[in-house]
């Protein structure tokens, strides 16, 4: 609150009667006034100005008593006055032989004192006018009509040495007060400035009236008029006088004809009278005394439609460091409940200036119909507004959901060196009942350019316990030459709820730092929440990061359609296509891999770089979703090898499942590009989320084991048996002597994850069997090799293995990954052999 400082309620009333004739009406409320239109300023009257008296020094020449104002503070009364001379002759005059004097109309002399800012030399040359200022401390009672002023002139013919060229006594006729509607030219020397003050309008804030004032000053002379450090002050009819805050940051120059108006902003206390209010300007000396002088004083009337607030749809025209700004509210959107109306709003600045400014620390403040006011949360940024690119600040506040309207947006300045008390700067009339939500998308401006930033959709994804959530937003560079991508950050809500700030991760999609024109690259915003957890809107809070810690607004977002991941046929592609991780993914086979107390969901793929360089293949990240909704986490077997462009390798993706899981055809895979720490994954780091995920509904189980030990494939081979004998070396132990052909495919440049054979003996409700690799790193003999007719021993042991093998037997080979087994073929054979000793 402005602090307020009060004199003699008596000394002050009283001086002010003599201002304007005593009378009640005096300090009766003026006649409601609208704010200043062009009509209206044709219409202005001129202040025919504040002269007191004028005396002839000579047939040509005068001197004229003026501009007589009292200046007030805590302790004390001062008057100030100028003495106006005129020189008419053809020689100077030398003023320091002339002098004023003050006396009180009962008796008493006070002591004049020369205002620093004088000419020095006191010459007036001939056809030249001068200005010299006084000022004497008085006695605090006393009023206008008590005062009486005197002009001497020293004269070494005259007795006592002075001369006295004239007195004059302040009547209840003398005004030194603007009226209203009029119209006041403050001349010094060929300087001529014409001020006007507008009706005022104030606004009722929690105990405070919140002041603003225009004043308006035009340079009706004929050379560059350098206004001087002028202070503005509120003086009511008991007395109080407050000081008002102006809009004006430096030194102001106004060239011919030019005219600027200066808003003075203020608090008063609600229970303080404002009818008879006046404002009084004074100016600062430049001296080192720097004192402030009074020179003018004007009748404040206050306007009935007060235009303090700003209207729906309507711009609030305010200054920052001298530049012309506007603000207004772009959006206003309400979310309620039962418990509260959360209410979004967004501000929109507009720079009408020619130079950069950057806004001060505003405070923001929603105010109901009962005055009471809740805090709004703004980004805490600086936040630079450049002519031609708006700005935006989004602001949340809360509500009860029981107050009622009408709502006003509050935005205060701050306390500041120059400014020891908050004050309103703007006002902003919200009506929630035309409250709108969030867009889906917007235009965006920034120093660089134009873009075009939307949300274009939402998926829900698969992750343990919980699931993701991954909004996507859209930049398009709507310009007509490359442009710099914005780098952005988000805030997210789901269904008006925040999401911790620490839990939310956005990234880009494409490693690009260029748009070119009409081009598009996206980010993704990433969260997780409960699997059970339940919305239907996403909110986005999107600003741009634009240096260091400082953030400009783009704007409020929202999706309401939320979509888990995209469905592809398995009869196509996947394609991967951010800028440098081109890539495509199709589907070969699925299968059901048993074990002895569960079984393995495998799924394989080929995967090509469709880049045109060598590069390692993006990091993938799957789950599993059968028929009744259950998911697996997928293991993805992801390649860290490079591949050369068009280069393909085999990608397999497996869950373990439990034995009552069928592979009914109504499987589903979800699979997208693994994410860590708000960045790609790498192909052996440990994924934290996925985005751009698509589903694959896989068909039922495709293994169908053959009948005989011909065309067993398992890709990339195709194996072959052309004989296998069993070889029974002792009760423990069977050789089984296997002559083969073993193919291997070129669908693959890479292949890094080994395969396995199992080769099993079946018989007499017995089964034993042995791991084999295929084209093992270490070519021992133990493994298979590629070629035709090639043989190799399988070395099986069992307890009792002899009884396998008496009645006949079945050779089964499986394929293996992990232990788990899917039969590739079988054959019977009914006889084996016993080593000859």
């Amino acid at each position: 609150m402005k602090k307020i400082a009060k004199t003699a309620g008596t000394a002050l009333i009283a001086g002010s009667m003599l201002i304007i004739p005593l009378s009640n009406a005096a300090w009766s409320a003026a006649a409601p006034s609208k704010t200043a239109t062009t009509a209206q300023a044709q219409a202005l009257q001129p202040f025919a100005g504040t002269k007191l008296k004028t005396f002839m020094i000579s047939a040509n020449s005068y001197v004229q008593v003026k501009d007589i104002f009292f200046q007030y503070d805590n302790n004390s009364k001062k008057v100030f006055f100028t003495i106006l001379v005129y020189n008419g002759d053809k020689h100077a005059i030398d003023f320091t032989y002339y002098y004023p004097e003050v006396f009180a109309a009962s008796g008493g002399k006070f002591t004049v004192q020369e205002h620093p800012d004088n000419k020095k030399s006191g010459i007036v040359e001939p056809s030249t006018t001068e200005e010299f200022k006084y000022y004497a401390n008085i006695n605090s009672s006393l009023n206008y009509t008590d005062l009486v002023f005197k002009v001497q002139k020293i004269d070494f013919n005259a007795p006592n040495y002075t001369r006295l060229i004239g007195q004059a006594a302040i009547t209840t006729a003398y005004q030194n007060s603007v009226p209203s509607k009029h119209y006041y030219i403050i001349r010094k020397g060929n300087d001529k400035l014409k001020t006007y003050l507008q009706p005022g309008s104030k606004l009722a804030v929690s105990g405070d009236h919140q002041v603003r004032l225009r004043f308006e000053m035009e340079n009706v002379g004929w050379m560059t008029y350098t206004v001087p450090n002028l202070q503005f002050y509120i003086l009511t009819k008991a007395g109080h006088m407050v000081k008002l805050t102006s809009d004006l940051a430096n030194p102001l120059n106004l060239q011919p004809g030019e005219k600027v108006v200066v808003t003075l902003s203020g608090a008063i206390k609600s229970s303080i009278d404002l009818n008879g209010t006046k404002l009084i300007v004074q100016a600062v000396s430049g001296g080192e005394q720097a004192i402030e002088t009074p020179i003018a004083m004007y009748n404040l009337v206050w306007d009935t439609a007060s235009s303090f607030i700003t209207g729906e749809n309507q711009k609030a025209q305010l200054k920052v460091s001298d530049n012309a700004m506007e603000a207004g509210i772009e959006t206003l959107y309400v979310d309620r409940t039962e418990t509260q109306n959360e209410w979004t709003v967004t501000l929109k600045w507009t720079n009408k200036g020619d130079s950069a400014v950057t806004l001060p620390k505003y405070k923001y403040e929603l105010m109901d119909s009962r005055g009471v006011r809740y805090p709004v949360e703004v980004p805490d940024a600086e936040v630079q507004v450049v002519p031609g690119i708006d700005k935006e600040i989004i602001g949340s506040a809360v509500t009860p959901p029981t107050v009622d309207g009408p709502f006003t947006l509050l935005v205060r300045y701050p306390k500041d060196e120059t400014n020891p008390t908050e004050y309103i700067a703007a006002a902003f009339k919200l009506n929630a009942e035309q409250a709108t939500g969030p867009v889906e998308g917007k235009k965006y401006r920034n120093e660089y350019g134009l873009y075009q930033i939307s949300v274009s959709r939402v998926e829900r994804l698969p992750w343990g316990d919980q699931d993701l959530i991954n909004a996507y937003v859209e930049v398009e560079n709507l310009g007509s030459t490359s442009q710099i991508i914005p780098q952005i950050t988000a805030a997210l809500k789901l269904n008006g709820i925040n999401v911790n700030e620490q839990d939310v991760k956005i990234m880009k999609i494409e490693d690009k730092i260029m748009l070119g024109a009409k081009e598009k690259t996206s980010y993704v915003v990433t969260t997780k929440v409960p699997y059970t957890y339940t919305f239907n809107e996403l909110t986005l809070n999107l600003s741009e990061q634009t240096s260091g810690e400082a953030k400009a607004t783009i704007g409020l977002f929202r999706a309401d359609k939320i979509s888990p991941a995209t469905s592809v046929s398995i009869g196509s592609k996947h394609k991967i296509d951010s800028v440098g991780r081109r890539a495509s993914l199709e589907f070969l086979n699925t299968y059901v891999f048993e074990g002895k107390d569960d079984d393995l969901l495998y799924a394989e793929f080929k995967y090509s770089n469709d880049e045109t360089r060598s590069k390692t293949l993006p990091a993938l990240k799957a789950y599993f979703k059968t028929s009744d909704g259950t998911y697996f986490e997928a293991d993805v077997v992801n390649v860290k090898s490079q591949l050369k462009s068009n280069g393909t390798t085999l990608l397999a993706a497996k869950a373990v499942v439990p034995k009552t899981f069928v592979s009914d055809g109504n499987v589903e895979l979800v699979i997208g590009e693994a994410i860590e720490n708000g960045q790609y994954a790498k192909p052996d780091g440990t994924p934290d989320g996925y985005i751009s995920a698509v589903s694959f509904k896989l068909p039922k189980n495709q293994n169908v084991a053959k009948e005989e030990l011909v065309d067993l494939s398992f890709r990339p081979y195709k194996l072959r048996i052309h004989n296998a004998f069993a070889v029974l070396s002792d009760a423990s132990n069977v050789r089984l002597d296997i002559r083969y052909t073993l193919d291997k495919t070129a669908e693959f440049d890479v292949l890094e994850t080994a395969r396995k054979l199992y080769v099993e003996l079946e018989g007499n409700h017995l089964k034993y069997g042995k791991t084999v690799e295929v084209e093992p790193k270490q070519d021992d003999g133990s493994g298979l090799k590629v070629g035709i007719e090639q043989e190799i021993r399988v070395e099986i042991q069992g307890q009792n293995i002899a009884n396998l093998i008496y009645n006949g037997y079945k050779v089964n080979i499986y394929e293996e990954i992990d232990g788990y087994k899917r039969l590739l073929g079988s054959k019977t054979n009914n006889s084996f052999q016993v080593p000859v000793p």
